[in-house]
């Protein structure tokens, strides 16, 4: 005789029976059953460990049940809502609603079907049982009604060994009470037998099943189910314990109770001897707690356990190793509630130990499932994701550890003496009638990672050079959008709630009054100097709600009624407005943007172009914007007005005349004060939920070896941008040409700062590094790269950056490692001392090159007072073995985010090798000389011959100094007040 056990759906007889009326339990036992407990950890698939909160941001939801398919994904239901989570990724593959249905149970066919049981609930609020069919995409197939079943506590629905169904629910009985009730199905949902089990002994008590398993011996299938039962007076609850055979005729019963305290039956297991049972119990504390019990197969208590502080659920897995592992959480006394995992050794069951999950708020566990070599467990947080509570998840390995918001818990178990007696149960068939409709929906969801073991989602694209803010909108809760550029924090107005984004997370905002508001600043306004030239970019990836796809939905703004600018969607489609009073201009897109799903959204605008226009990108894709009204250099220039994210002022270039709120998801904002191209709009895009880096290093280029240095350490500086600490995993490789360098890079690197290293959010650590000189490096200027890696183990995303190494052993640089802090038109003096170890000459003849934080030429900084963009040189008298000084002044006339570098060439022949470098950390700021009309920093005859050249009527003119649109005597005036050098 071979013993199988309930829950493993395999394929069977559909033979239907017909159970007499009315059928009392028989008086035999069932010591012929013989069963073994299955272990949890019978699977080795591997899977993250980790928490998540999944969940609708507008209702609360919570994950009641948990089932694991054959492929090992999981099925959660609870809330209303049936969803589907890839096992292998912990990414919602679907999610379903069906509308008055509300699923209390759900697990997969052995055909792959998706089977949900629960309540409907009709149009007069009537509420009867149901099992709903879907298929394993998640596409609804059919469903059951069997009226006038109800559920007090829980449904549990199993598929049977002959591959039909068995629903554990309630039902009212003529005395007016709530009576246990069982229906049992052929593959389709149609009822075999349907039975109510009434109490004789206690017309007017009340009890439900909560929890059944099938055995099989002989060819006969038997149902052992525990639950609730509570006397005529309803003055407390006891265990239920029963056995039905497979025709619905009870084989036995009793009730397991105290006189003092309420308990009930939960969840059971049958093991080879009898049965393992867990469920509620008052035993240790008002609030409630739980017990494991172990009984015979005559329901004889053989001990019985109750564990305090600890609420316990339906879920149980007994281990190989005879380990009863229990979900739930801890509750009273314990101030907050953290979502558990116990476990109590079968064989020893006198002390509980185990983990809590979650974070400072609150969480409940309700149930779980082996997992792979672990358990996922679900519930409900209010620690994580929305102001409302969430569904929650912790997947664990064999060690119940999440790696994650966790701690050990021991909670405390004290043993006591449970009563039982019997209980006479009789069945009674019903009859099936008339099935309604129902009606399957689809639900509006968002997902939240709250941690997880991470794997590499990249490679995200570096962040666009000059950025002037960026709004992650990353955080995790609070009310502040950080910028991680300039400093420009917003304020969150109207309560934007946090969900996940495109990249990490979002903000959600109602259409309503939801928005962001980040106070004036000369750095988000446009005006039409020469300096700043009036060029703007706006980016964001946003998500229309696909419920109000028209109307107008601001991504950004800076205006007042008819001064400044916007970027929205009208009617599905971009646009852009501009206005500096009577004159106007509005930009629209000829494709759409599509409601309900994640777009890409740019404009970029340069002043410079022949027709001087705006141009539109959708998903990366760029298609010039419809001009309808002239451009003027002041155009949209605001003085000191706020810039909003989500909501636009009225304005009339936009014809509103009311404020105006997005409705839907906006992410990754970011303002530069020039026009990006399209290869650089098209990166962020493709990067796609790898988004632009936000953990970046900066490696000095050409860092030299001098004279017999067998290795150098080198100071490289890592950021993080995000608004979250950083644990940064750093690596280091050697490239070889004609990839980079010359000859083979460096190979021996040896990290003098500990690894990982953490990076404050918005900070920056200097990370030392020792570098072998490379093996081929053996003679002058020879030149070798490495490139180094960092993974970021928060969020697994991977970024990169290159250096390289050089041979100097002509001239050996003395240079401080830390970069050179500087402020928008403040004058820097910049010094490179050096040691002549070899020098072929007296004189050494140099060149200083300013580069932005791509490598290419800056134009943004001035050298020695020249011209912004242009090198400088010059030369110093040297002899061998003596300090020479590279010395000169620059000043930055423009803000610029990111490491710049100030790299020193000197002359070798009709060449320029590289001799040292310094980095350039510039603080956040705009720098404003009207006069100095082609931006050299001096008003001289330069500028004067600008003005000379435009003079008479000149609307919207930069040489207009005050604005009356026509450059004379009054325009003469203000800018020879300013001759001379307009920065001090």
């Amino acid at each position: 005789m071979t013993p199988e056990t309930g829950r493993v759906p395999v394929r069977g007889s559909d033979a239907r029976h017909s159970p007499s009326r009315n059928q009392d339990m028989k008086p035999t036992t069932i010591m012929a059953t013989v069963l073994t407990a299955a272990s949890a950890l019978a699977s080795d698939t591997v899977h993250a460990q980790g928490q998540w909160a999944f969940g609708d941001s507008s209702v609360s939801d919570r994950g009641e049940r948990i089932a694991v398919t054959l492929d090992d994904d999981l099925l959660v239901c609870g809330s209303s809502v049936l969803s589907r989570i890839d096992g292998a990724t912990t990414t919602i593959e679907w999610r379903r609603s069906v509308r008055d249905f509300y699923p209390m149970d759900v697990i997969e066919a052995a055909d792959g079907r998706v089977v949900a049981a629960g309540l409907h609930v009709d149009d007069v609020g009537g509420f009867h049982a149901a099992i709903v069919f879907f298929d394993g995409a998640g596409n609804y197939l059919d469903q059951r009604l069997y009226p006038g079943a109800n559920a007090y506590e829980t449904y549990e629905l199993i598929q049977t060994l002959d591959g039909g169904f068995l629903l554990a629910c309630e039902v009212g009985s003529p005395s007016g009470s709530i009576v246990p009730m069982l229906i049992r199905t052929d593959g389709v949902g149609d009822e075999i037998w349907m039975n109510r089990y009434d109490m004789p002994d206690h017309p007017f008590g009340m009890g439900e099943f909560c929890a059944v398993e099938e055995t099989r011996v002989d060819d006969r299938s038997m149902f052992h189910l525990t639950g609730r039962f509570q006397n005529d007076s309803f003055s407390k609850s006891e265990t239920l314990m029963a056995v039905i055979d497979e025709f619905g005729t009870p084989i036995l019963a009793a009730e397991l109770g105290f006189d003092a305290f309420s308990d009930f039956g939960r969840g059971l297991r049958v093991v080879d001897d009898g049965y393992v049972v867990t469920g509620f119990s008052k035993q240790l504390n008002e609030g409630g707690g739980t017990y494991l019990m172990r009984l015979d197969l005559n329901f004889m208590v053989q001990w019985y356990r109750g564990i305090g502080a600890f609420a316990g659920n339906k879920g149980m897995d007994i281990t190989s190793a005879g380990q009863v592992r229990l979900p739930g959480f801890s509750s009273f006394p314990d101030p907050v509630r953290k979502a558990a995992i116990v476990e109590i050794d079968l064989a020893a069951p006198n002390s509980a130990q185990g983990w809590r999950y979650g974070g400072a708020s609150s969480e409940k566990g309700l149930d779980f499932v082996p997992d792979g070599a672990g358990y996922a467990l679900v519930g409900e947080t209010w620690s994580f994701g929305t102001a409302l509570a969430d569904q929650y998840l912790v997947r664990t390995d064999a060690t119940l550890r999440s790696d994650c918001e966790e701690e050990p818990y021991a909670p405390q178990v004290i043993p006591d003496q449970i009563v039982r007696r019997e209980l006479k149960l009789m069945a009674v068939a019903l009859e099936p009638t008339e099935q309604p409709e129902l009606n399957p929906l689809e639900v509006r969801w968002f997902e939240q990672v709250i941690c997880e073991d991470p794997e590499p989602i990249g490679p995200c694209t570096d962040p666009p050079i000059e950025m002037t803010a960026w709004w992650t909108l990353d955080e995790l809760a609070g009310t502040l959008a950080a910028d991680s550029i300039s400093g420009l924090d917003g304020l969150h107005v109207g309560g934007p709630v946090i969900v996940s984004g495109m990249v990490e997370n979002a903000l959600e905002f109602d259409g309503l009054d939801d928005h962001v508001r980040i106070a004036g600043d000369p750095l988000l306004q446009m005006d039409g100097v020469a300096v700043v030239t009036g060029d703007l970019t706006i980016d964001a990836w946003i998500r229309i709600d696909a419920s109000s796809p028209g109307g107008l939905h601001p991504i950004a703004s800076s205006n007042s009624f008819c001064q400044g600018y916007a970027f929205y969607v009208r009617d599905g489609r971009l646009e852009t407005g501009f206005s500096d009073g009577p004159l106007q201009a509005r930009w629209t897109s000829s494709n759409p943007v599509t409601a309900g799903q994640w777009v890409h959204v740019a404009f970029a605008c340069d002043r410079g172009l022949p027709n001087e226009t705006c141009r539109f990108y959708i998903d990366g894709v760029e298609e010039f914007g419809v001009l309808s009204f002239p451009f003027t250099p002041t155009l949209g220039s605001m003085g000191g007005a706020a810039f909003y994210i989500g909501r636009m002022d009225p304005f009339c270039s936009a014809g509103n005349n009311q404020a105006e709120h997005f409705d839907g998801v906006i992410d990754e904002v970011e303002y530069f004060r020039r026009a990006l191209d399209a290869s650089e709009i098209q990166a962020i895009h493709a990067a796609g939920e790898a988004g632009k880096c936000k953990v970046t290093c900066d490696p000095p280029w050409d860092r030299p070896f001098c004279l017999d240095d067998a290795f150098i350490d080198v100071t490289i500086p890592v950021c993080n941008a995000s608004q979250i600490d950083a644990d940064v995993q750093i690596s280091f490789s050697g490239l070889t040409p004609p990839d980079c360098g010359g000859i083979a890079g460096p190979t021996g690197f040896t990290l003098l700062t500990p690894n990982p290293v953490v990076v404050a959010a918005g900070g920056c650590v200097n990370v030392v590094v020792r570098i072998d000189r490379p093996v081929g490096m053996t003679a002058l200027n020879q030149v070798g790269c490495y490139e180094m890696q960092l993974e970021n183990l928060v969020d697994g995303r991977i970024s990169s950056c290159r250096g390289s190494v050089q041979d100097r052993r002509d001239l050996c640089p003395i240079v401080p490692p830390d970069p050179i802090e500087i402020s928008v038109g403040v004058v820097s003096e910049v010094d490179f001392p050096f040691l002549d170890t070899g020098f072929d000459g007296e004189t050494v003849v140099w060149r200083a090159v300013v580069y932005a934080p791509d490598m290419t030429f800056s134009d943004a900084f001035s050298l020695d007072g020249g011209t912004p963009g242009s090198s400088l040189v010059g030369e110093v008298q040297t002899s061998e073995g003596e300090e020479g000084l590279i010395t000169f002044s620059l000043r930055a006339t423009r803000f610029i985010a990111g490491n710049c570098d100030v790299v020193i060439f000197t002359q070798a022949g009709r060449s320029w090798v590289p001799l040292a470098s310094r980095g350039l950390r510039m603080a956040p700021g705009v720098f404003s000389c009207p006069a100095d009309l082609n931006g050299d920093l001096v008003v001289n005859g330069g500028d004067l011959g600008l003005i000379l050249g435009d003079w008479g009527a000149c609307s919207g003119c930069s040489t207009d100094l005050d604005g009356d649109g026509e450059v004379g005597g009054a325009d003469l005036g203000l800018f020879l007040s300013e001759w001379g050098d307009c920065t001090g």
